[in-house]
């Protein structure tokens, strides 16, 4: 089911909101809007509201910041608090609040949510995501009245955010249950106060082209491809042209859809090592409109190498999870971390190496680190980022973990923020005067992933190293600093 959101805004912006709970797009109403300020009535739905499901209409005894109705969330607490709106799952109902936005500007925009909160649990909030990547905490400070709120705390990213010109999307997931959300604006940076919070803003003008548009936009020119690792290939081509406007661009592998792209670029992930693939777009207006494919190309994936990762043996038998390197460990080879930022005197002042196993229940680690100055109050430890379909994307999403462990307690982090992240991960350490060895064991039933020999999987791992303070002195890592999947190492189960 798919439904419909009016829109009452005045912005630089075209608007398209869909109520989605699939990820096949269709082609909907566009508003046009001015002066670079957006503001949308979420629950101002043509067709009806949502009757079940996680987004309801709230009950009458509350009327909304407007003196309309607005969206309640209704789905349990603690939800994904990741990219979880790009790709959570669609079963049991709509998870997510997706809007298509026409910027014809590009420039820095900041976001509020007028919202209230009927109990007190805490830390009532939602979470949104501006363009996949980039996602934000709304935080309710208030209990029992609408306030308007801004993505004040996220992972990575603050406000303003850059918006760019063409198709941005926001996408609005609930975190506490019965939180509500009434309306949404989207502003330039430096907007006055006073202009956003204005409440005689006007029903934008619709401007969605007729029935009668029959022209379809330019076909893509100059479409190139590069390798990223082992199983990714990066397109990108010059943007086409309509006499309206082109609203995405279609991507084929082998001749074959695979997915859709608002931006004259896409990654595709997750392909064969040492295989070759054609690809080829196509541009599509907001009519529905397609143009003539762009000239097909070919690329050949790498083929796997130590250039590009390393090969985990299967073992003989379990470790013993005890930060002790048994027999077990003994012969497996392993991969130096390398310094990658702040100050290391020698290899006693801060070096370390890390070994992989795998069986048909656990990924295992095992860290030997030296280190002349343990702080067991900080962030001394190692992290492990496994991009577990190798997709290199360029941001982290569900079907990826980002492990901490650290030395100032036992308890093992997990930044995406899934409790089921965590289940059944054992850990255990051994310190001594020279520095620390940190074992590792991880259910595969908890990484979401079946594993079989000839596996591959994105994989990074970090030392931080912290001799005062909470702020890391050093940073030593293999294949594992950056702030995307693209940046890590792969690994290939033997």
């Amino acid at each position: 089911m798919r439904k419909i959101i009016n829109i009452m805004c005045c912005s630089t912006l075209l608007i398209s909101a869909i109520f989605s709970c699939s990820p096949q797009k269709e082609i909907t109403k566009v508003w046009k809007v001015q002066d670079g300020l957006a503001m949308i009535e979420v629950e101002s739905v043509q067709q009806g509201g949502p009757a079940e499901g996680y987004w309801e209409i709230i009950p009458d005894s509350i009327q909304g910041y407007s003196g309309e109705t607005a969206f309640i969330w209704k789905g349990d607490g603690n939800m994904y608090k990741d990219p979880l709106v790009i790709d959570a799952p669609k079963t049991n109902g709509p998870y997510k609040l997706h809007y298509e936005i026409w910027v014809e500007h590009a420039g820095e925009y900041e976001l509020r949510i007028s919202n209230y909160h009927w109990q007190e649990d805490g830390d009532n909030d939602a979470w949104i995501s501006i363009n996949r990547a980039k996602y934000q905490k709304i935080w309710d400070h208030h209990t029992n009245e609408f306030t308007w709120s801004e993505a004040i705390a996220n992972i990575a990213h603050y406000q303003p955010f850059p918006l760019h010109q063409g198709i941005n999307t926001i996408d609005i997931v609930g975190r506490s249950k019965n939180w509500i959300i009434d309306r949404l604006i989207i502003y330039r940076k430096g907007t006055p106060d006073s202009v956003w919070q204005d409440e005689s803003v006007a029903h934008a003008e619709l401007v969605a082209p007729q029935s009668s548009d029959r022209e379809p936009p330019t076909m893509p020119q100059n479409l190139k491809a590069e390798g990223i690792g082992l199983a990714a290939v990066k397109l990108f081509w010059q943007a086409a042209s309509d006499n309206f406007q082109v609203y995405e661009y279609e991507i084929f592998k082998n001749s074959e859809k695979i997915a859709s792209s608002f931006d004259a670029h896409f990654v595709v992930p997750a392909l064969v090592p040492d295989t070759q693939y054609s690809f080829s777009v196509r541009a599509k207006d907001f009519s529905g409109n397609v143009s003539e494919p762009s000239k097909t190309i070919s690329i050949k994936t790498k083929a796997f190498s130590p250039d590009f990762g390393l090969e985990i043996q299967e073992a003989s038998s379990a470790p013993d999870i005890d930060g002790e390197m048994d027999s077990v460990w003994q012969d497996v080879p392993s991969v130096a971390l390398e310094k990658k930022s702040g100050d290391i005197q020698s290899e006693l002042d801060a070096s370390a190496s890390a070994k992989f196993l795998w069986d048909d229940d656990y990924l295992y680690a095992f860290f030997s680190v030296t280190d002349d100055l343990l702080n067991t109050t900080a962030k001394d430890g190692v992290h492990l980022d496994l991009d577990l379909d190798n997709s290199k994307t360029d941001f982290y999403s569900i079907r990826d973990r980002r492990y901490y462990f650290t030395l100032d307690n036992d308890r093992v982090k997990e930044v995406i923020s899934r409790d089921d992240y965590v289940e059944g991960v054992q850990q255990a350490r051994r310190l001594d005067h020279e520095g620390y060895q940190m074992e590792m064991a991880i259910p595969w039933q908890t990484l979401g992933l079946q594993p079989q020999a000839g596996e591959l999987i994105g994989i990074g791992v970090r030392l931080y190293d912290v001799d005062e303070g909470e702020e890391p002195e050093a940073i030593l890592a293999w294949k594992g600093l950056g702030a995307s999947p693209q940046k890590l190492g792969t690994a290939k189960l033997q």
